[in-house]
């Protein structure tokens, strides 16, 4: 609203503020705000799309003593110019005689990278757009983050930095987006820098049949602006505390207004937790890599290959793997394939039950014949020899 009716004056508290946004920033932090209307004070949104002769008029008619805004706001000059106590929310970096409430942006990065490792994803990828030192400290905590799980990290800012969210949407870049993607080892877990952006991620991998959450997972931060939950699968998000935010940049301008001599001119608001959803959800990581590895598996019958080879063509790590295969009904890796090999070695000698048995031994990706025999009698209850005999009697 617009305050225009100086009748009201008469009735006003003693502390008057207005609020120049954007409808976005506004949206986010107005809740905050609210909590400290009435408390000797008054808050008056004010359209900042004004011309400047309009503007002045309204914030004297509102005889403000304070006022809030946002970085980068068009009107932002003519506000420091007046020499109002000013609060901006939220602002990354200190300007001198301005208040600001700021979000821990490098905390927020190290969340998302703690969250994606813990649900099990064995490398890590950071996705964003632009060089802000919003941007910078975001990844900054997410590619510590990595660094600590001492696990691969792949940057796609780096990429793209001087390109928008509305260059990924109008599909300028998505092909350079999508081949950054499918060049990932999977399954990774990736750091989107905002909703708007995880929506393009999410376009893209559904342009690739690449499966969120099984080979890609995707966590943002919390946008109250932006409906992340009607993704399917809905992101996860790192819950940035936006009414906190509103109430702090509140407090901070009614500080300055109160004290104008005040030293308080800042505060840190910290992320609270990640909020779980489908597109990094546990159980579907590992249902995929079960799949994957199973299927990796079969095609390597014939061969002698060890876990820890699996595990380099997958990607992952072994107790990554592991949990996969308890996820998906099976004992250990190990037990399964060899459990697999042995179904092929009992429909080899059905098909043919004159073979040798160091033959069919080779040919399931046993070293030897002992190495074949021994997991055989535990599955079969009888050798191969004896099982293989069985088969001619009924010839």
């Amino acid at each position: 609203m617009i305050c225009d009716m100086p009748g009201e004056f008469e009735k006003m508290k003693s502390r008057s503020v207005a609020i120049l946004m954007s409808e976005r920033n506004l949206m986010r932090v107005s809740s905050g705000i609210g909590r400290m209307s009435g408390k000797n004070c008054r808050f008056w949104p004010i359209d900042g799309r004004l011309g400047e002769r309009d503007l002045l008029d309204a914030l004297k008619a509102c005889r403000v003593d304070g006022i809030i805004s946002e970085p980068g706001h068009s009107k932002l000059e003519l506000l420091v110019s007046l020499g109002k106590p000013l609060a901006l929310a939220p602002l990354e970096v200190v300007a001198e005689g301005i208040g600001r409430v700021f979000i821990d942006e490098y905390e927020v990065g190290a969340m998302a990278g703690e969250h994606l490792r813990n649900v099990g994803y064995s490398s890590l990828a950071y996705m964003g757009v632009s060089q802000s030192k919003v941007s910078m400290d975001c990844r900054d905590g997410f590619l510590n983050a990595a660094r600590s799980a001492k696990v691969s990290c792949s940057d796609w800012k780096e990429k793209i930095a001087r390109n928008s969210v509305v260059d990924l949407w109008g599909r300028k870049r998505l092909k350079e987006l999508e081949a950054w993607l499918g060049s990932l080892p999977k399954p990774v877990g990736i750091f989107v820098e905002s909703v708007e952006l995880a929506w393009t991620a999410l376009q893209a991998c559904t342009r690739l049949g690449i499966g969120v959450p099984g080979q890609v997972g995707l966590v943002t931060s919390s946008d109250v602006t932006y409906p992340s939950c009607l993704a399917s699968p809905a992101f996860s998000e790192v819950d940035i505390p936006w009414e906190d935010i509103g109430y702090e940049v509140a407090r901070v301008i009614l500080r300055m207004i109160d004290e104008p001599n005040t030293s308080e001119k800042e505060v840190k608001v910290s992320p609270r937790r990640v909020l779980q959803r489908g597109s990094t959800d546990r159980l579907e990581i590992g249902q995929s890599l079960f799949k994957r590895a199973t299927a990796l598996m079969e095609t390597e019958l014939e061969e002698f290959r060890t876990v820890d080879w699996l595990c380099d063509r997958l990607g992952v790590e072994r107790r990554s793997l592991e949990r996969a295969f308890r996820a998906g009904g099976a004992v250990s890796p190990k037990a399964h394939w060899v459990k697999m090999k042995l179904q092929r070695a009992k429909e080899l000698m059905e098909s043919d039950p004159f073979l040798g048995i160091a033959e069919v031994a080779y040919a399931c990706g046993f070293p030897n014949v002992d190495r074949f025999a021994k997991p055989f009698r535990q599955m079969m209850g009888k050798s191969p020899s004896e099982y293989r005999a069985q088969l001619r009697d009924l010839i």
